[in-house]
């Protein structure tokens, strides 16, 4: 409940940086690459682990992250359709896991 929480209040640019942070922490749950996850190195990692994730939407995402860190210039609309973007992708990866693996998806992770 606290991450969902994380997800929708406190300030827009924090937003999208926690929302970016739990999309490479499904990449990381489903293949650990341990690169840095604002790196260029795992923005790869987050797109070979995650095929559901169109490139395009991924570019964006990780081009909004670097914009929330360093210009601070993203508005309402671009939390939400990162939000969104993430639902869609956490979504379909649940849809493919085993039940062991949804058990450590549900209760030890928590993902939001």
């Amino acid at each position: 409940m606290r991450k969902r929480k994380r997800c929708r209040t406190g300030s827009i640019d924090a937003r999208i940086r926690f929302v970016y942070q739990s999309l490479y922490e499904v990449a990381e749950f489903l293949h650990p690459s341990g690169e840095d996850p604002f790196s260029m190195q795992g923005k790869e990692a987050v797109k070979k682990s995650l095929p559901e994730l169109e490139e395009a939407d991924l570019n964006w995402m990780y081009d909004t992250m670097m914009r929330t860190m360093f210009y601070k210039g993203c508005d309402i609309r671009d939390g939400e359709q990162m939000y969104r973007l993430y639902g869609q992708c956490r979504k379909k990866v649940k849809q493919g896991l085993n039940a062991w693996k949804k058990l450590q998806w549900n209760v030890i992770k928590c993902f939001p």
